[in-house]
Protein backbone atom coordinates (compact mmCIF):
# COMPACT_ATOMS: atom_id res chain seq x y z
CA UNK A 1 0.00 0.00 0.00
CA UNK A 2 1.45 3.42 -0.87
CA UNK A 3 1.21 5.97 1.63
CA UNK A 4 -0.12 9.84 0.32
CA UNK A 5 3.48 11.35 0.67
CA UNK A 6 4.83 8.05 -1.79
CA UNK A 7 1.74 8.69 -4.52
CA UNK A 8 2.73 12.82 -4.33
CA UNK A 9 6.64 11.89 -5.07
CA UNK A 10 5.20 9.81 -7.79
CA UNK A 11 3.20 12.40 -9.41
CA UNK A 12 5.81 14.84 -9.26
CA UNK A 13 8.28 12.85 -10.99
CA UNK A 14 5.82 11.99 -14.14
CA UNK A 15 7.27 13.63 -17.25
CA UNK A 16 5.68 16.67 -18.86
CA UNK A 17 2.92 15.72 -21.41
CA UNK A 18 1.81 12.55 -19.36
CA UNK A 19 -1.35 12.61 -16.42
CA UNK A 20 -0.64 10.37 -13.49
CA UNK A 21 -3.63 8.03 -13.52
CA UNK A 22 -2.35 5.27 -10.56
CA UNK A 23 1.01 3.97 -9.12
CA UNK A 24 1.88 0.57 -7.11
CA UNK A 25 4.30 -0.51 -5.38
CA UNK A 26 5.24 -3.51 -7.43
CA UNK A 27 7.58 -6.71 -7.51
CA UNK A 28 7.85 -9.50 -9.27
CA UNK A 29 5.59 -11.88 -8.88
CA UNK A 30 6.67 -15.34 -7.41
CA UNK A 31 6.20 -18.84 -8.46
CA UNK A 32 5.79 -21.35 -5.86
CA UNK A 33 7.56 -18.80 -3.52
CA UNK A 34 9.97 -18.08 -6.21
CA UNK A 35 10.81 -15.16 -7.87
CA UNK A 36 12.35 -14.63 -11.39
CA UNK A 37 15.37 -12.85 -10.21
CA UNK A 38 17.74 -10.69 -13.06
CA UNK A 39 20.85 -10.93 -13.62
CA UNK A 40 23.09 -8.06 -11.81
CA UNK A 41 23.90 -7.33 -15.55
CA UNK A 42 20.01 -6.82 -16.57
CA UNK A 43 19.34 -4.67 -12.96
CA UNK A 44 19.44 -1.30 -13.08
CA UNK A 45 21.99 0.97 -10.99
CA UNK A 46 19.98 3.23 -9.31
CA UNK A 47 20.87 6.71 -6.55
CA UNK A 48 24.58 6.20 -7.20
CA UNK A 49 26.65 7.97 -4.83
CA UNK A 50 23.63 8.55 -2.58
CA UNK A 51 24.01 6.53 0.17
CA UNK A 52 24.58 7.90 3.35
CA UNK A 53 26.20 5.84 6.31
CA UNK A 54 23.30 5.49 7.88
CA UNK A 55 21.99 2.82 5.25
CA UNK A 56 25.29 1.02 5.99
CA UNK A 57 23.26 -0.12 9.45
CA UNK A 58 20.12 -0.25 7.54
CA UNK A 59 21.56 -3.23 5.65
CA UNK A 60 23.24 -5.22 9.15
CA UNK A 61 19.47 -4.71 10.42
CA UNK A 62 17.75 -5.85 6.85
CA UNK A 63 20.56 -9.26 6.60
CA UNK A 64 19.43 -9.89 10.23
CA UNK A 65 15.67 -9.50 9.87
CA UNK A 66 16.07 -11.84 6.80
CA UNK A 67 17.91 -14.58 8.79
CA UNK A 68 15.40 -14.72 11.87
CA UNK A 69 12.75 -14.96 9.33
CA UNK A 70 14.50 -17.65 6.76
CA UNK A 71 14.32 -15.37 4.05
CA UNK A 72 17.76 -14.09 3.34
CA UNK A 73 18.48 -16.42 0.29
CA UNK A 74 16.62 -15.67 -2.76
CA UNK A 75 15.87 -18.81 -5.21
CA UNK A 76 14.97 -18.19 -8.58
CA UNK A 77 12.08 -19.26 -10.22
CA UNK A 78 12.26 -21.43 -13.40
CA UNK A 79 12.64 -19.57 -16.72
CA UNK A 80 11.49 -20.24 -19.95
CA UNK A 81 12.53 -18.60 -23.36
CA UNK A 82 12.64 -21.35 -25.69
CA UNK A 83 9.90 -20.72 -28.51
CA UNK A 84 9.29 -24.33 -29.03
CA UNK A 85 7.94 -24.57 -25.45
CA UNK A 86 5.81 -21.21 -25.67
CA UNK A 87 2.32 -23.04 -26.48
CA UNK A 88 3.10 -25.04 -23.23
CA UNK A 89 3.76 -22.26 -21.19
CA UNK A 90 0.73 -20.83 -22.41
CA UNK A 91 -1.66 -23.74 -21.79
CA UNK A 92 -0.46 -23.98 -18.11
CA UNK A 93 -0.42 -20.20 -17.52
CA UNK A 94 3.28 -19.39 -16.58
CA UNK A 95 3.82 -16.27 -14.75
CA UNK A 96 6.64 -15.53 -16.83
CA UNK A 97 8.01 -16.71 -20.55
CA UNK A 98 10.69 -14.88 -22.30
CA UNK A 99 14.71 -13.90 -21.69
CA UNK A 100 15.95 -11.27 -19.62
CA UNK A 101 16.35 -9.53 -22.81
CA UNK A 102 12.80 -9.68 -23.88
CA UNK A 103 10.31 -7.03 -22.86
CA UNK A 104 8.95 -9.12 -20.14
CA UNK A 105 12.74 -9.94 -18.79
CA UNK A 106 13.35 -5.70 -19.48
CA UNK A 107 9.57 -5.23 -16.33
CA UNK A 108 10.94 -7.45 -14.06
CA UNK A 109 14.85 -6.80 -14.35
CA UNK A 110 13.47 -2.83 -13.63
CA UNK A 111 11.53 -3.72 -10.49
CA UNK A 112 14.72 -5.38 -9.08
CA UNK A 113 16.85 -2.40 -8.87
CA UNK A 114 20.43 -2.42 -7.82
CA UNK A 115 21.18 0.27 -5.08
CA UNK A 116 23.49 1.21 -2.12
CA UNK A 117 20.94 3.15 -0.36
CA UNK A 118 17.17 1.59 -0.32
CA UNK A 119 14.50 2.25 -3.17
CA UNK A 120 10.97 1.94 -3.92
CA UNK A 121 9.61 0.37 -7.32
CA UNK A 122 7.27 2.16 -8.04
CA UNK A 123 4.78 0.80 -11.34
CA UNK A 124 2.91 3.89 -12.94
CA UNK A 125 0.21 4.35 -14.91
CA UNK A 126 0.10 7.66 -16.78
CA UNK A 127 -2.31 8.53 -19.39
CA UNK A 128 0.13 6.92 -21.86
CA UNK A 129 2.50 4.72 -20.65
CA UNK A 130 3.40 2.01 -18.28
CA UNK A 131 6.68 3.12 -16.62
CA UNK A 132 8.26 2.24 -12.92
CA UNK A 133 9.75 5.16 -11.49
CA UNK A 134 12.00 4.94 -8.25
CA UNK A 135 11.36 6.69 -4.97
CA UNK A 136 14.70 6.55 -2.59
CA UNK A 137 14.32 5.65 1.02
CA UNK A 138 16.40 4.66 4.07
CA UNK A 139 17.41 1.72 3.95
CA UNK A 140 16.08 -0.51 6.13
CA UNK A 141 13.04 1.53 6.69
CA UNK A 142 10.48 1.29 3.81
CA UNK A 143 8.67 4.69 4.73
CA UNK A 144 11.48 7.46 5.73
CA UNK A 145 11.54 8.71 2.05
CA UNK A 146 14.57 10.70 0.53
CA UNK A 147 14.99 13.06 -1.83
CA UNK A 148 16.20 10.98 -4.76
CA UNK A 149 13.37 10.27 -7.71
CA UNK A 150 14.68 8.33 -10.81
CA UNK A 151 12.75 7.48 -14.01
CA UNK A 152 13.26 3.65 -14.78
CA UNK A 153 11.59 1.21 -17.26
CA UNK A 154 8.68 2.37 -19.65
CA UNK A 155 6.39 1.11 -21.74
CA UNK A 156 3.47 2.67 -23.88
CA UNK A 157 0.10 1.34 -22.88
CA UNK A 158 -1.27 1.00 -26.32
CA UNK A 159 1.55 -1.10 -27.48
CA UNK A 160 0.74 -3.68 -24.91
CA UNK A 161 -0.34 -6.72 -26.18
CA UNK A 162 -2.43 -7.37 -23.38
CA UNK A 163 -2.76 -7.21 -19.66
CA UNK A 164 -4.16 -10.46 -17.53
CA UNK A 165 -5.71 -9.74 -14.40
CA UNK A 166 -4.17 -12.77 -11.97
CA UNK A 167 -4.89 -14.10 -8.08
CA UNK A 168 -5.07 -11.34 -5.43
CA UNK A 169 -3.19 -7.77 -6.94
CA UNK A 170 -1.16 -9.72 -9.76
CA UNK A 171 -1.27 -8.48 -12.62
CA UNK A 172 0.14 -10.03 -16.20
CA UNK A 173 1.66 -8.03 -19.16
CA UNK A 174 2.22 -9.57 -22.93
CA UNK A 175 4.04 -7.91 -24.83
CA UNK A 176 4.89 -7.87 -29.02
CA UNK A 177 7.79 -9.68 -28.70
CA UNK A 178 5.53 -12.94 -27.54
CA UNK A 179 7.18 -12.48 -23.74
CA UNK A 180 4.80 -11.66 -20.80
CA UNK A 181 5.64 -11.33 -16.87
CA UNK A 182 3.79 -11.13 -13.65
CA UNK A 183 4.04 -8.31 -11.16
CA UNK A 184 2.88 -8.01 -7.87
CA UNK A 185 0.32 -4.40 -7.33
CA UNK A 186 0.33 -3.61 -3.77
CA UNK A 187 -3.29 -1.67 -3.88
CA UNK A 188 -6.46 -1.74 -2.41
CA UNK A 189 -8.06 -0.68 -6.00
CA UNK A 190 -9.77 -2.83 -8.03
CA UNK A 191 -6.99 -2.94 -11.32
CA UNK A 192 -9.64 -3.07 -13.74
CA UNK A 193 -10.38 0.70 -13.50
CA UNK A 194 -6.68 1.30 -14.58
CA UNK A 195 -6.71 -1.15 -17.55
CA UNK A 196 -10.25 -1.65 -18.69
CA UNK A 197 -9.58 -3.89 -21.54
CA UNK A 198 -7.50 -6.90 -18.45
CA UNK A 199 -8.38 -10.01 -19.33
CA UNK A 200 -10.15 -11.83 -16.02
CA UNK A 201 -8.56 -14.75 -14.15
CA UNK A 202 -10.22 -17.46 -16.33
CA UNK A 203 -9.24 -15.96 -19.44
CA UNK A 204 -6.03 -18.17 -21.23
CA UNK A 205 -2.92 -16.19 -22.36
CA UNK A 206 -3.69 -14.90 -25.83
CA UNK A 207 -1.52 -16.90 -28.33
Amino acid sequence: MATRKLLQRVTEAVPQGEEFVAAFQSEPASVDGKQPIAPKEHRPQVFVGMNRPSDSWGTVFSVLGRLLTNDLFNYSAPMNSDAGQREKCRQEGAAFFGDWTSNAGELLAALQPQSRTGVISMLTVTTHRARVIYIQRRRGSMYRLRDGTELGWSWPLDQLAWVRQRAGKNVQFGFPDGSWASVVAHTADDLQRYFPHMLPKAADIPR
